[in-house]
């Protein structure tokens, strides 16, 4: 893997490579240079981590808000984050990130958003039915995603959708 098309990889690659450096002689303090390595690549996986779990959220909430509420501001979000993704993203960064408990963050942060506005809620959807391919796709629109979420509300809470 590359710098280029992994970067999380790559740090850890280079990382285990100045582990390898012999100890004795060697001026360098190999140990905290690997680890500061290794934690640019966490920061990558940490900030796209944030990025999606918000996605998720505006996405969540444009799906179950109540009727007649103003969805705008969350499809403002919606887009704004799927640029800023698509400007941080890296070939090989996708393949880092676990979905799941982003999404049930995700969910969590959208019910509580929507039970002060008095919405009635549905229960969670105890998994993520978008595909991280999906999520950082910019031709995505979140009305694609809206309907795949959806898709996975039981119908009997489907009633005021």
């Amino acid at each position: 893997m590359t710098y280029e098309t992994d970067f999380v990889r790559w740090t850890q690659e280079q990382a285990a490579l100045l582990r390898a450096f012999p100890r004795e002689g060697n001026p360098l303090d190999v140990e905290h240079l690997a680890e500061e390595i290794e934690a640019a690549g966490r920061r990558e996986v940490t900030e796209l981590s944030i990025l999606l779990m918000r996605l998720m959220s505006a996405l969540i909430k444009i799906t179950i808000a109540p009727p007649g509420d103003d969805r705008r501001p969350w499809y403002d979000e919606a887009f704004t984050l799927k640029g800023s993704i698509e400007v941080h993203l890296d070939d090989g960064l996708p393949s880092h990130v676990d979905l799941q408990p982003l999404w049930r963050r995700a969910w969590q942060t959208a019910v509580v958003i929507l039970q002060e506005e008095g919405a009635i809620l549905p229960p969670l959807v105890e998994h993520c039915p978008l595909s991280i391919d999906q999520l950082i796709d910019p031709e995505m629109h979140p009305n694609e995603a809206r309907t795949i979420i959806m898709e996975t509300i039981p119908e009997v809470h489907r009633v005021y959708w």
